[in-house]
Parts: structure tokens; sequence; C-alpha cells
């Protein structure tokens, strides 16, 4: 998964002097400008995830913080080449599977869909949020996928998120097996898989 790390340091100079267009930078939303018209890394002491399109290119990236002073998870700003919006995280790794099994397992975010890879679960792909949007649901739509699993956290925003996906999912996806792992409470794909009870779920 390409999984990298963003150090405690701006890195846009050192980008620029490689050769990377400042203007690009900017627009791609690796950089941003302060209130102060300064420019910065917009990831810093962050764990890496980069996130590909369907065909596998690399789009945008998602950030989970290595400490406890900036947000927990930050993404690239939506760009000509990324709309978070669009991608379904993990799809090229787990597309193949998809189709041999004629299911896709949506999850929430980036360490789900790792795991559940690691795990030997290669039809899981990942929402990136809250939030299963009518873009992401278009992806399956599109590649006619016959049955789609829900697997989003066991709390209570993790159980809205699923009511609203299940609605969305009936009017859009254009398939009418639609299912539902229903976690614990305070349960995750991520945690499940770790303590060994994925396979139960």
């Amino acid at each position: 998964f390409q999984l990298g790390y963003a150090p405690k340091r701006n890195l846009i100079p050192e980008l620029v002097d490689e050769g990377y267009k400042l203007a690009d930078l900017l627009d791609l939303g690796i950089a941003y400008k302060t209130d102060g018209g300064q420019i910065r890394s917009r990831f810093y002491n962050r764990l890496m995830f980069p996130i590909a399109d369907t065909s596998g290119q690399v789009v945008g990236f998602g950030a989970r913080a290595l400490d406890k002073h900036r947000a927990k998870y930050v993404n690239s700003s939506d760009s000509m080449l990324f709309k978070k919006s669009n991608i379904l995280y993990g799809w090229h790794h787990a597309k193949k599977s998809i189709r041999q099994t004629e299911k896709v397992v949506v999850v929430e975010g980036y360490i789900d869909v790792i795991q559940a890879h690691q795990a030997g679960y290669t039809n899981v792909v990942g929402q990136m949020g809250t939030m299963l949007t009518d873009g992401q649901i278009g992806v399956i739509r599109d590649n006619a996928v016959p049955s789609v699993i829900l697997c989003l956290d066991g709390d209570p925003a993790g159980q809205k998120a699923t009511e609203r996906a299940i609605d969305t999912l009936i009017r859009h996806a254009q398939t009418k097996d639609i299912r539902i792992v229903s976690l614990p409470m305070g349960q995750d794909p991520d945690t499940m898989i770790t303590d060994g009870h994925w396979e139960r779920a």
C-alpha cells in the first residue's frame, strides 16, 4: 500500500529545489498558504497513505497525525486529479477479488482496508470517512458488482453512516443484494481482525 512518512519539517522548499512547481504543489494540496502568506507543507509528522484511482495511479494522499496536537486525519484537497468523494480506497488492489467473489465489502478507513487485505480478505475497500457518497457508489455501479456488504464502525457515528448508506445504495447502486455487518459497540474492522473475530462477524 506504499505507506510513507511526512517528516517534522517543511518539505516545500526541497520539492521546489527538485523541480516541482510551487503553483502545482498549491493546486494539488501538497502545499498551502498561511494567513500570513507563508507556504507550508499540508502534511507534517504524519503517516502517509497514497490514494489511487481505479487504475492504480496515485492521485492524492490521506495522512494520519503522529502526535496529538493536530487533526487526526487530513487529506489532499480536491483538485483536477483528486476528488475524494469519487474514490474508494484500495479499489485497484481489490478489483480482481471483487470480480471473482462478486462482492465488495465497504469499510470506513485506510487501516481497516490494509488490515483486511493483510489477513487475506482482498475484496475490501474504504469509503475514507463516515459518508458513502454518490460518486463512490458510482464506482460500484459502473463495475456491476452484484453484492455490497457494509461493515462500518460499531459506534453511533458508524450506525448513522450505515443507515444513510443503505438508502443511497438502494437508490444508486443498481444492486438488490445489500448486506450489513453489525459490529459490537466500540469495534471496527481493524480491531475485529486484530482480535481474531472478523471471520465470526
